[in-house]
Order: C-alpha cells, then structure tokens, then sequence
C-alpha cells in the first residue's frame, strides 16, 4: 500500500509538471499572437489570405456544398464562373466560414483567431515531440523558441492554409513516431488523420514523408517496409490527397476556368534555381534573421559544430532538417517568390537550435555562479524577445490604402455591382474588391476607355484607383479622359505599408 501510494504521489507530481507547462505553452502562444489580430487584411502576402477569407464567404452564402466548388471575389476573365477556385481543400476557410456564421459577420478577428488556435495544436504536438525524443528541458527551450521566432509569431496569426499544414505536420509526426515505437493503432489512426489533412491544407506537405521513411527503416528496416499496415498506411494517407488534386483538375478541364495552386508547376520551378547563389542566399536569410533571429542562427551553427554527437543521439532532428531541404529542392520558385513557404522550416532548425541552447547552458552553469546563470538566462531571453518582437512587429504594417478603397466603394454599391480595380501594386490583387463586398476583376494599368466600356458591358459600375501620389503626374491624361467621360463619385487619400502617400478615386460607370 504504502509504496503504490509514493508512486502514485511521484506520478501526480510529475502530471502537474507538465500540466502547468502546457497550459503556460497555450496561453503564451495565443497571448503573444492577439496584438493587431483585429486588423484588416492588408498587411504583408495578404492577397493570399483574402482568398481564404473570401473562399469562406461563399461558403456562408452557397452553403457547405461550396466546399466542393469553392469561389471568391475575382474573376481571372469574362466567363461568369472564372472566379471558381481549385487549390487546397477548403478546410481553413471552412472553419473561418463556421467562425463567420457563429458571430454573425466576416470579422478579421475571428478569423485570425482560428489561426491562433490552429497554431496552438502546432507547439504543443512540438514540445511534447521534443520532450518524448531529446528530453524535458530542450523542449522547454524548444517550445519557448518555437513561440519567440518571428517567423511563426507574424505568420502563426495570419489567415493562411500553410498554419494548419505545419501545426498537423508536427502533429502527424509525432504520432508516427509513437506508432513506429509503441504500434498502437491509435497513433496509427490519429497520425495518418493528421497527415491527411496537413496534406489536403497543402500537397507539399508530404515532405514528412521521408521523416516517416527514415524512422520506419532506421526502427524495423528493410524487410518490414511493405508489410500491410505500412502499406495501409500509405494508401489511407495519399488516396485523400490524389483524389483532391484529381477531381481539380477534372473540373479545371470541364470548366476551362479556375486554377489550381496546389497542383501548379509553376511553383516548382526550372531545376537552374538549385544554381543559383540568390536563392540560397534568400533562404539563409530568412533561416538566420526572420526564424532564428540573429542569436539563435549563431547557436544553431554552434549545435552543430561542437554538439553534433548529441544530434546524432536526437536522430528524428537531422531526419527532420533533411526532409526540408528535400522540400526546398523541389518547391523550387514558390520558396524564392514567397517567405511564408518556410515555414516548414521553422520546426527543425528551433530542435536543433534547442540542443545547443541546452548545452550552452548547461556549460554555463558549470562555470558560472547560479545567480549569474539565472541573469545570463534571463538577459538571453529577453534580448531575443526584443529582437523577435521587432520582426512580428514590421512585418505587421499595414498597406491601408485597398481596404479604404474597398470599404468607400462599398458604400457607394449598395446593389453589389460588379467592380474594376486598378492598382498597380503588385501586392495587391483582390484586397480592394474584397472589401466592396463585391465580385469584380483587377488590373494593374490604367485602361483606355475602349476597354472600360468592355468591363461595363460585363457588368462593372464603380471603378476603383489606387495610385502612389507622386506617379500621379504620369496618370493625369488618363484621369483626365476618366472625368470627361464618367462621373467622378469620390477622390481620397491614404497611406502604403512604408507611410507613403497613395491616391484614390471612384468612379461611377
């Protein structure tokens, strides 16, 4: 009796241990992400969010079948279905829509916040994958450094499919990871649910899959490769993702509209990028300053050069890393067009970073007084707080100037008309429209009148301009022509992500 009552005592120590350390873990990740999650969307890779946004409007307005015919505001071309969309599964807009009806209105918050949360499932599935494979206190770190880098405090709060890829990636993975060691088929089952859906949020999600392999041969080997679970395995977690990309391209070819991003080559690039020296160069960047920070990408070249034997010992680290690079190999042009492509990045670099900070630490103490340690600690800590802050923060300015568009159109089409947006920027692609709350088409130069009574006769009323003010000079005989011709509703001003001024106009058609 009285030595199942010790363990049972030690047992429920160690169950609050970790409980305090979780609930600390969800609240730092959603208290660190509420500044500016009301804002509108309009800060950086923002066109891409709107089409989330505006994938979950028509799902509110057409119903759940729109799940499986998704639409937004713009339309790629005169046909009336070209605004039909084919890309990821609809599964983030799907909960944004949910989250729409439930509040009664298309808040940013609300969807921003969906985000938060999905994230949250992310760090957590991060630290309890780096306590089970390295130990406790290198996931402490890993965790803490996981909710610090910049990379994931900006973007964790945006509306983007590619969260809820990496927050189930890292969930997949630690479940396969139990699985591979413990085969219980509730790992089995949650992990290639997990894997699934990370995949229908984004097809190169895969990448994890050489994860997979490394562990399934490093644990049972060659022989066992093509037994009937793995092989279970890998149809339940690929035939979801085949049979999306293929009813896509099924209705793409019946439709002769839409697009497909999931599935575009485009976004893989010619093989010549592996050759070039700025494509690299775009990635330690954004590797040693934007995930990392300044410090961190220091102690990650440190982990490797003086702690390379305890990388060996925490394997699933290098497989990891390894399996990105794959990633960065293959997605080739969407890497070096678009940051928010490394995000996948994020988790592996933060493992390996928080075996060094581990080791650093620990020949820290040894050299040094507790209390000195503890100032060393905190002086560490708050200094890349600091630093990760000043990221999220600038990555977080605002380009106002689409959504005043947007919303002053808006008022003006009450009948929800069909709208023209002319805006340069190349930025800036559905921001303005989506915000009239109309559908509507944009382009970049200013038109000549012939192509505007094009428009017209397609159903366009309001056309809206977003200019800088001092290319305006360049624009004046166009805008001269606009006011002979059609009735000028309203001219305003505001402001890009840089504070420069921008100049709008509205015009009634």
């Amino acid at each position: 009796f009285i030595p199942s009552k010790v363990i049972i005592n030690r047992l429920m120590k160690k169950f609050n241990k970790n409980t305090s350390i979780i609930i600390f873990i969800v609240l730092s990740n959603i208290v660190l992400k509420l500044p500016f999650i009301n804002n509108p969307i309009s800060d950086w890779h923002s066109w891409n969010q709107v089409t989330t946004v505006a994938t979950a409007r028509y799902i509110v307005e057409d119903g759940w079948a729109s799940l499986f015919n998704a639409k937004v505001d713009l339309f790629e071309s005169f046909k009336e279905d070209s605004n039909a969309t084919f890309a990821e599964f609809p599964i983030l807009s799907g909960l944004i829509a949910l989250g729409f009806m439930i509040t009664g209105d298309e808040y940013e918050w609300a969807a921003r916040l969906i985000s938060i949360l999905i994230s949250t499932i992310g760090v957590l599935y991060f630290y309890l994958l780096v306590r089970d494979t390295t130990g406790q206190q290198v996931a402490i770190y890993a965790a803490m450094f996981y909710l610090i880098s910049p990379m994931n405090w900006y973007f964790h709060r945006t509306i983007m499919t590619d969260v809820l890829m990496v927050s189930f990636v890292i969930g997949g993975l630690y479940h396969y990871y139990h699985w591979i060691n413990n085969q219980k088929w509730a790992d089995f089952i949650i992990s290639a649910f997990f894997t699934i859906i990370a995949s229908l949020s984004k097809a190169y999600a895969l990448y994890i899959g050489i994860v997979y392999l490394c562990l399934l041969l490093e644990n049972h080997g060659w022989r066992k490769l093509f037994n009937g679970k793995n092989i279970l395995y890998g149809f339940l977690t690929l035939t979801p993702i085949i049979s999306w990309i293929y009813y896509c391209f099924y209705q793409m070819s019946k439709m002769n509209s839409g697009n497909n991003l999931m599935t575009d080559a485009g976004l893989l690039g010619p093989i010549s990028i592996w050759f070039e020296l700025d494509y690299w160069s775009s990635l330690l960047s954004s590797v040693g300053d934007f995930t990392l920070s300044a410090f961190g990408f220091l102690i990650f070249i440190y982990t490797f050069t003086r702690h390379f034997s305890k990388l060996k010992e925490s394997k699933i680290a290098l497989y990891w890393l390894g399996a990105v690079f794959f990633y960065f190999l293959f997605v080739r042009e969407g890497n070096r067009e678009h940051d928010y492509y490394q995000m996948p990045f994020a988790a592996p670099v933060l493992f390996i970073t928080a075996i060094g900070i581990n080791q650093l630490f620990i020949q820290i103490k040894n050299g040094f007084k507790p209390k000195s340690c503890q100032i060393f600690k905190v002086l560490f800590w708050s200094l890349l707080i600091i630093v990760s802050g000043k990221y999220s923060y600038t990555k977080s300015r605002l380009d106002m100037s689409p959504v005043v568009l947007g919303k002053k159109m808006k008022e003006f089409n009450q009948g929800r008309d069909y709208v023209l947006v002319i805006d340069p920027d190349s930025l800036q692609r559905n921001q303005a429209v989506y915000y009239a709350k109309s559908k509507g088409w944009h382009i970049r130069k200013l038109p000549e009148l012939k192509t505007i009574q094009e428009y017209k006769a397609h159903g366009v009323r309001y056309m809206g301009i977003n200019y800088k003010s001092n290319a305006l000079q360049n624009a004046a005989p166009h805008l001269a022509l606009y006011e002979r011709n059609f009735k000028k509703a309203w001219q305003g001003s505001s402001k890009d992500r840089y504070k420069k001024p921008k100049t709008l106009f509205i015009f009634k058609l």
